[in-house]
């Protein structure tokens, strides 16, 4: 069941994605497991460039489709919410035994994967209340971002020139310059006194 969902997610994602499906054909009739967090998909890539699920096997002859793909890749709980953020941290943390060449251009497909939300949300609402959708998640999402950073900032100006708990970067700066001098007197006293001796 997670196998076939999975393989339809990433499909419907790859006719999103110009060239995706041209880069993971040249891995056709190799087989992967993906494990993050509890959840385990297994598939097999087609000469189209795209995911076909395993036909699902009876319990009496149950094997563990890891056990026979050409690659396992495990992922973090971490690693798959700091993607939703930044797609390239998505195989950072990654797990790989296996085909090390398949893991890695399944994993920039995966990585360039995107989601034409306009183009779905049209089909259902039409195109000009999709856009609206669109534009406003957008905007929302820009002024969650802006307000994160202005609390973000607040906090920081608060705990350094209220509290007095962390220190600011000019200060920082300016104590780290007087410990260079101090360390390079030194070092010229340190070869004055050798002089002397």
């Amino acid at each position: 069941m997670l196998d076939q969902s999975f393989v339809v997610i990433v499909n419907h994602l790859l006719g999103h994605t110009p060239g995706a499906s041209e880069r993971l054909a040249t891995q056709a009739g190799r087989t992967a497991t993906i494990r993050a967090s509890g959840f385990s998909a297994n598939f097999v890539v087609l000469e189209k460039g795209v995911l076909q699920a395993p036909p699902v096997q009876e319990p009496a002859g149950t094997q563990d489709q890891a056990q026979v793909s050409d690659v396992v890749i495990s992922l973090s709980a971490d690693s798959l919410l700091a993607a939703v953020r930044d797609p390239d941290f998505l195989m950072r943390g990654a797990r790989i035994e296996g085909d090390a060449h398949f893991a890695e251009v399944l994993g920039g497909v995966l990585r360039s994967l995107n989601w034409d939300i306009a183009e779905d949300l049209s089909k259902v609402f039409g195109d000009t209340a999709a856009e609206r959708v669109v534009a406003i998640g957008k905007s929302a999402l820009a002024n969650q971002k802006a307000l994160h950073s202005r609390m973000q900032q607040n906090a920081v100006e608060y705990l350094v020139h209220e509290q007095g708990v962390l220190i600011s970067r000019p200060v920082l700066d300016q104590f780290s310059k007087a410990v260079s001098e101090v360390r390079d007197d030194l070092a010229r006293l340190e070869k004055r006194l050798q002089k002397l001796i």
